[in-house]
């Protein structure tokens, strides 16, 4: 029911996948796999248009843009992401998806910090092109092909149980909006970056 794919022979494990491999040899190596890209499909929470959307308040508030002009940061960033995401594609086929996360690892950070250190509108807009692209469209992305690669027969059920990592991200995102009414937006924003790097570090090896 579970097929193991070519490309995922003991010469390209990683070094965590090694040692999950020799202790637990009975154990089909995809479910570490799986629990890897799982909290890799967390790391995408920023860019989810749940996630951005509670910023809407917060920037009017902090740069006196009206919601005309918020709407116009929100279309651009997903606009360019759906434009993107056909970039992506090619990347994670030319490179491999382990790879393509990688890459996109230090641009996703550096799109959440240029948001919450942003004095602009413009520099938010730029902040959220780089974190939709990135995330949803980018790490989300690769972290599927990179499940599809490991299971065949079961792969259904296998993305099913991925998929819960919504309901995750639905929570960070109630959570970051406490944070953001407590400690303010930027800070929850940092916060927020610090825990998405860390998933993705996690999820990779």
């Amino acid at each position: 029911g579970i097929a193991l794919s070519n490309c995922y022979k003991s010469n390209t494990m990683s070094y965590v996948q090694r040692i999950f491999a020799y202790a637990c040899p009975n154990v089909f190596l995809g479910y570490l796999v799986l629990a890897g890209c799982t909290l890799v499909f967390l790391s995408s929470a920023p860019g989810q248009s749940f996630f951005l959307g509670l910023y809407t308040d917060r920037l009017i508030e902090e740069f006196g843009v009206s919601r005309a002009t918020m709407s116009t940061i929100f279309a651009s960033a997903f606009v360019c992401s759906s434009v993107m995401i056909q970039v992506t594609g090619k990347i994670v086929d030319r490179y491999g998806p382990t790879r393509a996360i990688g890459f996109a690892l230090i641009p996703y950070v550096c799109g959440m910090i240029l948001t919450c250190t942003a004095t602009s509108p413009a520099a938010v807009s730029v902040g959220f092109i780089i974190t939709r692209i990135l995330g949803p469209d980018g790490v989300d992305f690769a972290a599927k092909v990179i499940i599809n690669r490991w299971f065949r027969r079961t792969r259904g059920r296998v993305m099913s149980v991925a998929s819960m990592a919504l309901a995750v991200e639905i929570l960070m995102a109630g959570g970051f909006d406490r944070m953001s009414d407590v400690i303010g937006w930027r800070v929850a924003t940092a916060i927020i970056c610090c825990m998405t790097a860390g998933f993705i570090l996690v999820g990779l090896t």
